[in-house]
């Protein structure tokens, strides 16, 4: 969510304060560590069908012929040999225009273990979590949406 400026600022703060947290204390351990992106996409009108913007998004059988005025989905997904999960959430916002609409595609990336990560790991594992989340967030878009960003990362 605005502002975020580059992954490569926000990295820099992360490797700032990691580094500050171990000025400051022993680093022992690491339970649990975690990566969480939060993406407003606001449209500048409303979207009638989900699949031309989205490819994670929820499905209505269409026998059901209702009209959805909210929804908000998502799916825990395993990687790095299930020591990592990401939970992928997809739902309704609240957009900055009357006429338009957004929605909220929240990518939180953490271990699945306690205490998988030693300290000296935390900052590469953030790296390698930041590469799969950037993977995950453009495998659930359309080219279509993809196009709406303009070329912003």
């Amino acid at each position: 969510m605005k502002p975020y400026p580059s992954w490569d600022t926000f990295n820099k703060k992360i490797d700032y304060a990691y580094n500050k947290i171990k000025e400051l204390t022993e680093v022992r351990g690491i339970e649990r560590i975690g990566l969480m992106y939060i993406n407003k996409i606001d449209m500048p009108e409303k979207v009638t069908e989900l699949k031309d913007y989205f490819r994670f998004y929820p499905q209505i059988p269409e026998h059901l012929a209702f009209t959805v005025a909210n929804f908000n989905m998502g799916c825990d997904f395993t990687f790095n040999k299930e020591n990592d999960m990401c939970r992928v959430q997809l739902g309704r916002a609240i957009p900055e225009k009357k006429e338009g609409m957004a929605f909220l595609l929240t990518t939180d990336y953490f271990t699945a273990k306690p205490g998988l990560i030693s300290p000296g790991d935390a900052i590469i594992w953030t790296k390698n979590a930041h590469t799969e989340i950037k993977k995950i967030f453009k495998g659930c878009i359309t080219e279509k949406m993809e196009s709406l960003f303009n070329g912003a990362d």
